[in-house]
């Protein structure tokens, strides 16, 4: 009996020092976390990318999910890692979040996983029921796994009860944000020489897939042989969703009061203006009609590189993640290629999703400010009425380029986290069967992806190099206002 009772001193002793161990890596008593528990995030926003795909959201739409749910994985795990603080009372409008029981041991990815299913689940109420399904079943198959680490039943019950509470309170600032306020709202057209109008009669509408029309969401699987396509987009098992082949009306205004929307970190949607484009004209000496040829140029001596980058770059919505979606992918790949810490991983994650979502705000703010032509209207108007675009006009004004100020933020923001950095995008190898690209730096694949709307022929230089200023400006505003590591 002496003996048993030693050596479950010992047990005891030994409890008490991997406690402690686990108390000073993470500053609550907690399952530590590591680089290999990313790959929980990962699932996550790639489960997200698919969802945004199969759910027909349009850009801006996507950037507020990705935000929401990188925010509710943040702060799932704040308080189980060192040197990092929680966004509440540093996002707008976002309150104190519930505190964990400093006397309780949690498992942080739990509470993390828990946190996100609760977010995500007020996301897509209204979604398709294989949505729901894929929602129940990653986080179903995450908690498992963490059962199958040998973590306590009641560690995990506790960590759920937490990761719930966090995700309730973001879910009540989610829905204050002003969202559903501007839904079917009416909008006039204004109208005008030099103003935008809808393009439904140039070109056809977007659609999901020429050959199948379906979208597929499912996890490393063989689709069937008569789409020939792969996706890695986060299910356990494919699910194939029939739905109409158009998903786009051009003929109505894309968000037009996307500018009500909160803001993340922006004090409002006009805080960080786009540069003024430069004065419609229809005189062939003016700057104006001069953008208008660049574009009209550019389109006779494209090469199969340009057109392949028009398309690489395109990310239409309801076939893909969307532009910021592409960037979510993208770091997606660098939690592979580079050495990072899961600490920096979030950090990643939430302020570039952040960044994107306003980077939308402000882009979409200027759009309906400047309303103005597209080129296709333009050139068919005034220079030759046969003319096409390699890819279809989006129904929305034209400047500033959407691609150029998502991928000069996004750009922008992975600089001042990362710094420079060479990497390899394969966002859209496994579906579409491109190659992968790889780019010498960030600002590198920002300037390729606001190029890419000039070879489709649905943008003017100044918008894409307007585009990407605001993006960077709106990088640095949120960079330089958010404090995300304790040390700031």
């Amino acid at each position: 009996m002496k003996t048993i009772n030693s050596y479950r001193n010992i047990l005891i002793i030994v409890g008490f020092v991997l406690l402690f161990v686990s108390c000073n890596e993470s500053e609550k008593p907690g399952i530590p976390l590591s680089k290999d528990d990313a790959r929980y995030v990962t699932e996550w926003m790639d489960l997200v990318y698919g969802i945004v795909a199969i759910e027909r959201l349009n850009p801006p739409r996507a950037s507020r999910a990705y935000a929401y749910a990188t925010v509710a994985l943040y702060e799932g795990v704040v308080h189980g890692l060192s040197g990092i603080r929680s966004l509440g009372n540093q996002l707008n409008g976002l309150d104190t979040l519930p505190e964990p029981d400093k006397n309780e041991v949690y498992d942080w990815m739990t509470v993390c996983v828990a946190s996100l299913h609760h977010v995500m689940n007020e996301l897509f109420k209204q979604a398709l029921y294989s949505t729901h399904v894929e929602i129940q079943d990653l986080y179903r198959n995450q908690l498992e796994s963490r059962r199958q680490r040998g973590i306590d039943e009641r560690i995990i019950d506790r960590s759920v009860e937490y990761g719930r509470s966090v995700g309730e309170a973001i879910v009540h600032w989610m829905n204050d944000d002003g969202y559903n306020e501007t839904r079917g709202l009416a909008y006039d057209l204004p109208l005008g020489p030099g103003k935008w109008i809808p393009t439904a009669d140039y070109g056809t509408s977007l659609a999901i897939n020429p050959t199948t029309n379906i979208v597929y969401l499912y996890d490393g699987l063989n689709a069937p042989e008569a789409s020939q396509v792969l996706s890695d987009w986060g299910s356990d098992r494919m699910l194939t969703v029939n739905r109409p082949l158009t998903i786009t009306n051009h003929n109505i205004a894309m968000e037009p009061f996307w500018n009500r929307i909160r803001p993340f970190v922006l004090e409002n949607a006009s805080v960080v203006p786009a540069i003024p484009p430069v004065p419609y004209s229809e005189e062939r000496s003016s700057d104006f009609f001069r953008e208008v040829l660049a574009v009209y140029e550019t389109s006779k001596r494209l090469t199969d590189e340009h057109r392949h980058i028009a398309h690489y770059w395109a990310d239409n919505p309801g076939e893909t993640g969307t532009p910021p979606g592409h960037w979510i992918k993208i770091m997606g790949g660098l939690v592979n290629q580079l050495e990072v810490t899961f600490g920096e991983v979030l950090e990643m994650y939430v302020l570039t999703a952040i960044t994107l979502a306003d980077a939308f705000i402000a882009c979409w703010d200027a759009k309906y400010e400047w309303n103005l032509v597209r080129p296709v209207t333009f050139i068919r108007r005034h220079i030759d009425p046969r003319w096409d675009t390699v890819l279809v006009t989006p129904p929305f004004p034209e400047y500033p380029s959407g691609h150029s100020v998502n991928s000069g933020a996004a750009a922008r923001m992975l600089i001042h986290l990362l710094g420079e950095v060479t990497f390899i995008d394969s966002t859209h190898t496994t579906r579409f069967g491109f190659e992968p690209r790889r780019y010498n730096s960030f600002d590198e694949a920002a300037r390729e992806a606001a190029m890419s709307r000039l070879y489709g022929g649905i943008h003017y230089p100044m918008a894409n190099e307007n585009g990407l200023k605001q993006g960077y400006a709106v990088a640095d505003y949120i960079f330089g206002t958010i404090q995300i590591r304790s040390d700031q």
